[in-house]
């Protein structure tokens, strides 16, 4: 056996033996080559601190070098290099025309109250909740000297989480309180001292009180339940984004669903027993390049049964060429399967909404992509996936380039019994890393000029998109 087939051998098991001892293994083709040589690969010796091997013998720092060098050229030879962006074209929606804006506001969540007839705004820049009319005129504002990032309404507690910045740093000034009388009422503190909470659900079962926490940090996040105010089970990982607790297997106690990003990205079913034990198994498990971002459980076929939609699109870690493998992805639930229905392509899908657009009874999704590729597929920053038959098929939204839009709600905000959508911008430009020694492949995928001046122009916003179905 050749000296370079000898290499390539212990390259790929030591890349396997590295790569996939804390998180699921990705494949040499989940990028192209530039991607990981320019990209990945200056990330993760930032990330291991390889420029700090001085403080180890020479023997230690040549070893380390080595098997560094070994499992980079695996990667190499064995990915794709880049290829062509193929050209594309969607037809634009006219479902949804744009009715009114709230100017000002850097979106940060979004929740709409259709008994109230509320629109309930995180914003990044006043630090605060702000509550709007049906006309989008300004009723009440709760200052929260924090930035809310998600709203979930139980009983008459609207609850809301609350980062101290936007900054992708472990932070434990991080909050969650409530809001009284379905958000009409004060905002009353419960949690401090969390980091960069993403969701908070509590929940009965067995005739406890239950309550599970999501804290995102970057390397110290966690999962927390609680059980009669008191933490009652800590799983130690970073990431924690979305969280649903609801009865899928229809055995009458509810089980809770956590998403969960970074280097895991999986989905996480905890089943609860009424003595308080807790069987933990993870439903699916992706490379740590996959972004999970958001999730959704409901019926989506109207068979009875629940569907289970997740996005990826996350680039934050590390900027590169759009991933194939970004978009939105409709699972069968079969107990402990995930079963692959549809892929919805959209490169740096952030949000998406269910709705039932046509009021047709089929279940819609409206989607907004953060990290969309605004030079070649602009398009799919803001998009409307129709249900045609078993399929959903896939149009612009009107004004997707009015803004960097981040989130999505949807809900009848005129009264007229269609669903409207709400739109919030946050543009922030991602900046070069100090750790990007050459980021001059990722030039053909610059933002346009045109698009950028127009995020400028507009600021950033809560845009409305009115459902015109009864006036077609």
């Amino acid at each position: 056996m050749s000296q370079i087939i000898v290499e390539a051998k212990y390259s790929e098991r030591l890349a396997k033996q590295a790569c996939g001892k804390c998180h699921a293994f990705p494949l040499p083709e989940s990028m192209f080559r530039e991607d990981w040589e320019k990209g990945a690969f200056p990330y993760l010796e930032d990330l291991l601190g390889l420029d700090e091997l001085s403080n180890y013998d020479e023997t230690t720092q040549e070893d380390v070098r080595k098997r560094w060098e070994f499992i980079k050229s695996y990667y190499l030879t064995n990915s794709r290099k880049k290829t062509p962006v193929a050209s594309f074209k969607q037809s634009t929606d006219s479902l949804f025309g744009h009715r009114n804006s709230s100017w000002g506001l850097d979106v940060t969540a979004i929740h709409h109250n259709p008994e109230l007839g509320l629109v309930f705004v995180g914003d990044a820049k006043s630090r605060s909740v702000k509550v709007y009319d049906q006309s989008l005129q300004l009723v009440k504002t709760f200052e929260a000297d924090k930035v809310p990032c998600d709203f979930e309404l139980i009983g008459d507690r609207l609850y809301v989480c609350s980062h101290q910045s936007l900054d992708p740093i472990d932070d434990n000034s991080g909050e969650v309180g409530f809001i009284t009388d379905s958000g009409q009422g004060e905002y009353q503190p419960i949690l401090k001292g969390l980091n960069r909470p993403t969701r908070y659900v509590p929940f009965d079962h067995s005739g406890e009180n239950y309550a599970v926490l999501c804290e995102f940090g970057i390397r110290k996040g966690k999962i927390t339940l609680y059980r009669g105010g008191e933490s009652h089970l800590v799983f130690s990982m970073s990431g924690a984004i979305d969280c649903r607790v609801l009865d899928a297997d229809s055995d009458g106690q509810p089980e809770v669903y956590i998403l969960v990003a970074q280097e895991h990205e999986c989905l996480i079913r905890l089943t609860l027993s009424s003595d308080g034990t807790v069987d933990q198994k993870v439903l699916i498990k992706k490379h740590p390049g996959w972004g999970f971002t958001a999730m959704a459980m409901l019926d989506v076929e109207g068979d009875g049964s629940i569907d289970i939609l997740l996005s990826n699109g996350d680039t934050t870690e590390f900027r590169s060429n759009p991933r194939g493998y970004h978009g939105i992805r409709h699972y069968d639930f079969d107990q402990d399967q995930l079963v692959e229905r549809q892929f919805i392509p959209a490169h740096g899908v952030m949000d998406f909404t269910v709705l039932d657009a046509e009021g047709d009874g089929d279940l819609d999704i409206a989607s907004v992509s953060y990290f969309a590729d605004f030079r070649n597929k602009p398009q799919q920053a803001a998009m409307l996936h129709r249900r045609d038959g078993s399929e959903f098929v896939s149009q612009t939204l009107a004004g997707y380039a009015q803004g960097n839009w981040c989130r999505i709600e949807s809900g009848d905000i005129d009264g007229d019994g269609d669903p409207d959508l709400f739109l919030g911008a946050l543009n922030y430009q991602t900046v070069k890393r100090g750790y990007e020694n050459d980021d001059s492949y990722l030039r053909l995928l610059e933002t346009p000029d045109e698009f950028i001046k127009k995020w400028e122009q507009n600021g950033n916003h809560l845009r409305v998109l009115e459902n015109r179905i009864k006036g077609e």
